[in-house]
């Protein structure tokens, strides 16, 4: 803002030094002044233009979608993991139950 306060200063001093008419200073100021707001607008509207492609709107939905695949593919792995280890102990008993038959066997050949 301080900025275009001191281009518009600068360029009614250099419209003081040359020699002027009534109609030259009005044409000459309403030129200055919708430079002047159009500079403002373009320093307004370049940041809020930056901000809209730079920082997408969807980006929350996005990292919500990805810690719920994240949490979904942790928990499908923590059950794959338990149904191997439920597994190795049947197969432990199993093998258990097998050398009690066969000791069984065992002694009833024996007697």
């Amino acid at each position: 803002m301080l900025l275009m306060v001191m281009f518009g200063i600068v360029v009614i001093r250099i419209m003081n030094k040359i020699d002027l008419t009534g109609d030259q200073w009005v044409a000459g100021i309403t030129v200055v002044i919708s430079c002047l707001v159009s500079f403002a607008s373009v320093i307004i509207s370049i940041p809020l233009i930056i901000t809209k492609y730079l920082f997408s709107t969807k980006e929350d939905n996005n990292i919500a979608k990805i810690i719920l695949h994240t949490q979904k593919h942790d928990l499908s792995g923590k059950r794959i993991i338990e149904t191997k280890k439920e597994n190795e102990h049947i197969k432990e008993d199993s093998s258990i139950i097998k050398m009690i038959n066969d000791e069984v066997k065992k002694q009833a050949l024996k007697t």
